[in-house]
């Protein structure tokens, strides 16, 4: 059996040849973990970084939405339509201009025009002689020499 003898062989050599291990238990040697330290504190830095620009992130959008939000209501002031859907607001969501043109449809619609055509008239005024006297109307007129 030729195949026993040869593993016989390969075995006495396996177990002759010399092994150290890795880390020698009784070594003088001091453990430098200087570069792994380094390594957990820059990946600290990092996550740290990431969450302060998140944080940012959300702050500014926080921000954005509130001057969004005032800036609906102080358009409902102005417009004097207090049923401008100030309220149902999609800040967060992508823009849809479908959607938009929808609302924008329900918001102003042809009674909104109607109520502004019905102030379209000019007021009279009485005349005044210090506003309305022609040579101080600041018209151009020729000085004759």
């Amino acid at each position: 059996m030729p195949c026993s003898a040869c593993d016989r062989i390969i075995i006495t050599v396996y177990f002759q040849i010399k092994r150290f291990p890795r880390t020698i238990q009784d070594s003088l040697r001091r453990d430098n973990e200087k570069r792994k330290k380094e390594r957990e504190a820059a990946k600290e830095r990092k996550i740290e970084a990431k969450e302060r620009k998140k944080e940012e992130v959300q702050r500014l959008k926080a921000a954005k939405r509130k001057e969004i939000i005032e800036k609906m209501r102080q358009l409902q002031e102005i417009s004097g339509n207090p049923d401008l859907p100030v309220d149902d607001l999609d800040i967060d969501g992508d823009f849809d201009p479908a959607e938009y043109d929808r609302k924008m449809q329900k918001v102003f619609d042809e009674q909104y025009y109607d109520e502004d055509a019905a102030d379209t008239e000019k007021p009279e005024f009485p005349f005044d002689p210090e506003i309305d006297d022609d040579s101080k109307s600041g018209a151009f007129t020729a000085v004759e020499k």
